[in-house]
């Protein structure tokens, strides 16, 4: 299993974008948290289960237009982040 924690815009439908994404990449969700900060973004953890690797994964979730930031702790202990640059 996989933690990932992400930086989004607060969309109607960006969450529903998230799942969508996590899906159809070969990703099962075990648990989803998700807060509302102060600047009018969210804050989104969840930990997937796949049997991909989890980089593919993060970098099509960093691709999503609501994204501003990715950081993945996976269950070996490395830890990435992916930091969208625009």
């Amino acid at each position: 299993m996989n933690q990932l924690t992400l930086l989004a815009k607060n969309k109607a439908d960006c969450l529903e974008r998230i799942l969508q994404r996590t899906r159809h990449r070969g990703f099962q969700v075990e648990e989803f948290t998700m807060q509302c900060l102060s600047d009018g973004s969210l804050s989104v953890t969840m930990t997937v289960n796949g049997a991909r690797p989890i980089s593919y994964l993060t970098k099509q979730l960093d691709k999503l237009h609501d994204i501003d930031h990715v950081s993945m702790i996976s269950s070996n202990s490395e830890d990435q982040s992916y930091a969208r640059t625009a």
